[in-house]
């Protein structure tokens, strides 16, 4: 079991997806994964979800997606 959570948030729009694909190529294009996507206002439960990331990585390095990383890989 290894949930991921991906957060995009910017002064008009919220997005969350929650499931379990990785950020790699098999898990976006090849693997059978699951996932939901929360758009707009059901995503404005980002106070909430921002806390479960925290308590999730507390004490490890995150590393946020870069265009420049993303572009890399």
């Amino acid at each position: 079991y290894h949930p991921k959570v991906y957060a995009f948030y910017n002064d008009v729009n919220n997005t969350i997806i929650v499931g379990s694909a990785n950020l790699t190529k098999g898990g976006l294009e090849d693997n059978y994964e699951a996932s939901a996507r929360l758009d707009g206002q059901m995503a404005n439960c980002k106070k909430k979800i921002n806390q479960f990331i925290v308590d999730l990585i507390e004490g490890k390095e995150m590393v946020p997606a870069t265009k420049e990383l993303i572009e890399d890989y």
